[in-house]
């Protein structure tokens, strides 16, 4: 995600390699006393942490580095920490600490003097996580206008390679939102942008977007081929995070095609990544659809596949509230609504669903809200 040059430089090498190289410039950094080189190979270890997990490692690393920035007070290290900070916040699913971090770098960025040469710019970085941020802590319209302000912010500084980061980010928020057409032409730019500039990185990421906005719109068995095309581009990279996201994107695809047991598939091995790496930030997600291709695994009638989804969709619930992730929270009730409506219990289902939709105070006419309200008057 936020990785840039000593994520790049992974490319190519083995990771014990890369690991072991960040570590011996860390213990010469701390033997001589240099703190700007030290807090450099922090940001370094941080990168390929968050690129390769566990997170909880690459918030450390963050960690450090703030520590040695607060004491020489210097704003651009100071930048680089909160941003680290938030990116490996954001991972794990901790939305609110991630928040904090990334509006404390933002502010350090518009602060600071921008443009240059820099292969990724911090304010665009915080600006862009910040957006699925929101949006998970249930603030979907502050989230589109925060990634809008990301994209223009990247097309005004001229650097090719934070506009692909924004317009990747960004279709994360179509996604979230349910905006196919937005995610698509989001998708396309930076998939144009991407071989244009040589960017593998994001370019397996675009095609992932795109291969997604394509089964919204219907063109299935397309949508699921760009999407494994652009995973193992993604992967080739070295890169593991995100994984649990794109396995998500080919479950749910596959449930719309019917094949359930693949689906399945897809989920145990997400969820199976997300617990050894902490990649919890589309976890909710996960248990959700799970839920989902039970339902749908041909088995609709069976006593038991439904005590498994609802205890997939309880699970949803449960860690949605963890997280503080209304919005996610608000999904993973609409599906478990739908499940206790069939089951004739109506006012389980209003109870659970009523106070979450009252909790919204903006984006009442998103997909996922005029939905729920929807539901809210069958059921009352």
């Amino acid at each position: 995600m936020s990785l840039g040059p000593a994520y790049i430089a992974m490319k190519g090498h083995g990771a014990p390699e890369v690991a072991a190289t960040y570590n011996r410039a860390r213990e010469l950094g701390e033997a001589i006393g240099d703190p700007r080189r030290l807090s450099r190979v922090l940001a370094g270890l941080c990168a390929y942490y968050t690129a390769r997990g566990p997170y909880t490692t690459a918030y450390e690393m963050a960690e450090q580095a703030l520590l040695l920035a607060e004491r020489r007070d210097e704003p651009r290290l100071l930048l680089t920490a909160r941003t680290n900070l938030g990116v490996t916040a954001f991972l794990p699913g901790r939305f609110t600490a991630a928040q904090d971090h990334l509006e404390q770098g933002m502010a350090l960025a518009a602060a600071q003097p921008r443009g240059g040469s820099s292969s990724q710019d911090f304010g665009v970085t915080c600006c862009s996580y910040s957006a699925v941020t929101l949006f998970s802590l249930g603030y979907p319209e502050r989230a589109l206008e925060r990634s809008r302000a990301a994209v223009q912010l990247a097309r005004n500084l001229e650097q090719p390679f934070t506009l692909a980061f924004a317009l990747y980010i960004g279709c994360y928020l179509h996604k979230y939102r349910r905006e196919p057409e937005a995610m698509l032409a989001c998708a396309e730019e930076g998939v144009a942008l991407c071989r244009e500039q040589n960017f593998a990185l994001w370019l397996g990421g675009a095609r992932v977007q795109r291969g997604w906005a394509l089964v919204e719109l219907g063109h299935l068995e397309a949508g699921v081929d760009e999407i494994r095309r652009g995973m193992n581009d993604w992967l080739a990279t070295g890169a593991e995070v995100g994984k649990p996201y794109f396995l998500a994107l080919l479950a749910e695809a596959e449930l719309r095609m019917g094949r359930c047991a693949d689906g399945l598939r897809h989920l145990d091995e997400g969820l199976s990544i997300a617990a050894e790496l902490g990649d919890r930030f589309y976890e909710v997600e996960l248990h959700r659809l799970k839920g989902e291709l039970m339902l749908h695994s041909g088995a609709n009638g069976c006593t038991n596949v439904e005590v498994e989804a609802e205890r997939s969709y309880q699970k949803a619930l449960q860690l949605a509230r963890d997280q503080s992730a209304k919005s996610w929270e608000l999904r993973a009730a609409m599906s478990l609504v739908r499940l206790l409506q069939k089951q004739n219990r109506g006012e389980e289902a209003r109870a659970i669903l009523a106070p979450i939709y009252q909790s919204f105070t903006e984006g009442l006419d998103t997909r996922d809200l005029s939905e729920a309200q929807a539901l809210l008057e069958i059921l009352y």
